[in-house]
């Protein structure tokens, strides 16, 4: 034997065996190569997804490290915009700057001093580009920066005085603003700049005086590049105030290429979030970006991450994805190998048997191919065809085909289209389809008790003789066939002739359907109930009269098991449709309730009286109620006196289901008669208990003199009379009684083991009075308490 295939056998018996042993493409193959597949597709899945989470981990991880070092950057550049803030602020309310800001016409010496005393605050303010301070009555400007100087009426740096014009027409400005100065040293080269004004103004719009300090780019800038190269942060970083404008950036002093209506800009700008961060499209570039802006100022941090940058560190993402893919697939492959070849090796056994039955049999396997589970399978079908064969030379086919044809027009589903006496023909089918037709339903009694009785088989062929009886009883006067309709009848059809809706020789019809009944029943020891159909003209309405057999069968409940009946009978009957007196049922029911079966039986007769004279319909309404309202006695008589009858709903409800009247008024009966003996069980049960409570009781305490038929009975929360009444109907004798008895046999019992005096056993027993006891011992015993003693005492040994 190879790994899971045949080899050869050597010899003789090799030779045997390749003869019977074909060339199959393996089983195991198939088997291998579908669940490798399967295992390699969903490990496949897991990787890629595998790989997702891992990805979009890192991407997640990425982005809320980003955020929290642009928000920590964002609050630097914020306290550095503070701090110019304040020194503006400051610089205003400077008695230098009053003095060049308020003097209409300041001395050349004032002016110098003040303007000394500002380059001093310049000098030691590294971030300051230059400061103007403006004299709005003298129309003065003053420069302080690397070259101070004074102008009237003109001043170089145009912005500065449009800005101020646009403060005073705006209302504010948001700062700081961005610009660009030549440098004082070259005089080519621009230097960026944020400017930051204050100023006052007349009630004209005039310009007052104003301060201005423009504070060096790079300053403001330098907290976003130290935060950069502290954090790692790739990429670069770009700050906006809330206009979307540029004020700072990290990569150089070149001017940044975007403006506000990029759309990762807006993008931002229409965000909800304080903070955030996204993929998006850069100059065309994919890249990561993330963001962090502040409420005051307005200003927004972006961090732009070129997507490549990214691309290492999610590279080795891959390749542990990849790996760990790999591992997981080679043990999948390692894992469906050995599965494949637990699978395949009981089919392996099983092919090997079917080859050494084949051979048994001698069969050719020169034109098998497949697998090896095709082999069985087609090696078990031809078993299977062969065992079809041998059944069906078995039985007759001839009988089951004749009986389908005529189920298929008894139920009315037969094709419209045929020849219908072609195909009489062929299945050997007696009648005349064309004739008058008649149908008789024979109908099994008890049919529970038949299917519990007997085995399917058995029953199969107590059917069979009944179609056999009914042939040969109609068949020798009429064309006839018998039906197996199934369940619990048969029907009989007839060829005869009809001057009206009842053939003339109906009466001999109706006995000899008498006959199939009394010989089935003589004979085979089953009962049966017999009903005779209206005529019809021809094989076509067999459905309509089988209908009307089926709705003649309900009536069985009225006539009883063994009845005959044609459709004339059951109009005889002159049933009614109206349900009972439910008054007679109620009646029942509290004649139950007080437990009294034999007013409970009478009422039932009642009941079962009236319905005899109902159609089914109106009788199946009626029984309805009766075992609700049985049921619902029931469940009050177990809730209110603590009784279990072990009976459900379906126990009532099952009475609809007895096929006779008499039947239903036999096992009601029967059910309430239980009832009622399980209530009086119950009520002696209780009885019973409380005697022997009071027994015991006396027997514990009969020496008290007050013990009595009241005190046992106070003792016990019960009436005297009660408890009296108890023991004379279950002791024959009264507690009274049982008090004396007890009394009196533990006296003898003392005169015959003690020997105490009379009166002390007297005063021991707690008897009263001593006159009484003397009468009423001599009335038990016949002699008195001291000849009782010396008689018992001579008797002794």
């Amino acid at each position: 034997m190879t790994a899971f295939g045949l080899k050869a056998c050597p010899n003789e018996a090799g030779d045997a065996m390749n003869k019977f042993v074909p060339n199959f493409r393996s089983y195991f193959t198939n088997l291998f190569v579908k669940i490798t597949f399967l295992a390699s597709l969903i490990v496949l899945i897991l990787t890629l997804l595998m790989l997702y989470t891992f990805k979009s981990a890192a991407l997640n991880l990425l982005g809320e490290n980003n955020e929290k070092l642009i928000g920590r950057l964002l609050d630097n550049a914020v306290q550095m915009d503070e701090a110019a803030k304040i020194y503006m602020y400051s610089l205003f309310r400077n008695p230098s700057v009053t003095e060049l800001m308020y003097d209409d016409q300041p001395s050349v010496l004032d002016q110098l001093t003040s303007i000394r005393a500002l380059d001093a605050s310049y000098n030691s303010t590294p971030f300051l580009h230059s400061i103007y301070i403006y004299n709005g009555r003298s129309d003065t400007y003053y420069s302080i920066g690397k070259q101070d100087f004074i102008r009237k009426g003109e001043f170089e740096d145009r912005d500065v005085v449009s800005l101020l014009q646009q403060s005073r027409s705006a209302g504010s400005m948001s700062m700081p603003i961005p610009r660009t100065l030549p440098d004082a040293d070259s005089g080519a080269t621009q230097v960026r700049v944020y400017t930051y004004l204050l100023s006052e103004y007349y009630l004209n719009g005039q310009i007052k005086n104003a301060v201005v300090i423009n504070v060096r780019a790079d300053w403001i800038l330098q907290s976003i590049r130290q935060g950069e190269q502290q954090d790692s942060l790739t990429g670069s970083l770009v700050l906006l105030n809330g206009q979307g404008q540029v004020i700072g950036q990290s990569a150089g002093d070149s001017e940044w290429q975007g403006s506000e209506q990029e759309p990762y800009i807006r993008q931002i700008r229409q965000s909800e979030k304080t903070s955030g961060y996204f993929l998006s499209d850069v100059n065309g570039q994919k890249s990561f970006i993330s963001f962090s802006r502040s409420p005051s100022p307005e200003w927004t941090l972006i961090n732009l991450t070129p997507y490549r940058h990214i691309q290492d560190k999610l590279r080795s993402i891959e390749y542990f994805t990849a790996i760990i893919g790999a591992i997981t697939l080679l043990l999948c492959l390692l894992t469906t190998f050995l599965l494949s070849r637990n699978l395949y090796s009981p089919i392996r056994s099983l092919y090997m048997q079917t080859v050494q039955l084949k051979r048994r049999s001698s069969d050719s396997l020169s034109g098998a191919s497949g697998s090896e589970v095709e082999f069985i399978a087609d090696s078990l079908l031809g078993s299977l065809h062969k065992l079809e064969r041998l059944e069906s030379f078995r039985n007759s086919n001839l009988t089951k085909l004749k009986q389908s044809e005529l189920r298929s027009w008894l139920f009315g589903k037969y094709p419209v289209d045929r020849n219908i006496e072609e195909q009489f023909a062929q299945h050997a089918v007696k009648l005349k389809p064309f004739e008058g037709q008649l149908a008789i339903l024979f109908r099994i009694d008890r049919f529970d008790e038949f299917e519990l009785r007997f085995h399917e088989r058995d029953r199969s062929l107590l059917k069979y003789a009944l179609l056999n009886i009914a042939d040969e009883t109609f068949g020798a006067r009429y064309r006839c066939e018998s039906i197996d309709a199934g369940s619990d009848h048969i029907v009989t059809v007839l060829n005869l002739e009809f001057t009206g809706d009842e053939p003339p020789e109906l009466p001999q019809v109706v006995q000899a359907a008498r006959s199939v009944r009394d010989f089935y029943s003589n004979y085979i020891g089953l009962s049966l109930s017999v009903f005779v159909s209206s005529g019809g003209e021809s094989i076509r309405k067999l459905p309509q009269l089988y209908e009307q057999l089926t709705g003649m069968m309900a009536n069985r409940l009225v006539l009883g098991h063994g009845c005959t009946a044609t459709p004339g009978d059951i109009r005889s009957l002159e049933l009614r449709a109206e349900p009972i007196d439910y008054a007679l049922i109620d009646k029942l029911t509290e004649a139950l309730k007080q437990t009294k079966p034999e007013e409970a039986a009478g009422c039932l007769r009642v009941i079962i009286d009236e319905l005899r004279t109902r159609n089914p319909d109106s009788i199946l309404y009626s029984l309805s109620y009766l075992s609700l309202s049985l049921f619902q006695t029931v469940q009050l008589i177990e809730a209110n006196k603590r009784i279990a009858f072990d009976l459900d709903f379906s126990s009532f409800e099952r009475l609809k289901s007895l096929e006779t009247l008499d039947q239903i008024e036999e096992q009601t009966e029967l059910l309430i008669r239980g009832i009622a003996a399980r209530m009086n069980n119950e009520k002696n049960h209780k009885m019973e208990h409380v005697i022997q409570h009071a027994e015991r009781f006396v027997e514990e305490n009969y020496m008290n003199p007050a013990l009595s038929a009241t005190y046992v009975a106070d003792t016990l929360h019960l009436s005297a009379a009660y408890l009296n009444k108890t023991f004379r109907e279950h002791k024959l004798y009264s507690l009274s009684e049982f008090i004396t008895e007890v009394r009196i046999a533990r006296a003898k019992q003392l005169l015959e083991e003690t020997s105490w005096g009379i009166e002390d056993i007297i005063e021991r027993i707690g008897w009263e009075n001593k006159k009484y006891f003397y009468v009423v011992f001599k009335k038990r015993t016949g002699i008195t308490p001291a000849e009782y003693r010396l008689k018992r005492s001579i008797a002794a040994p």
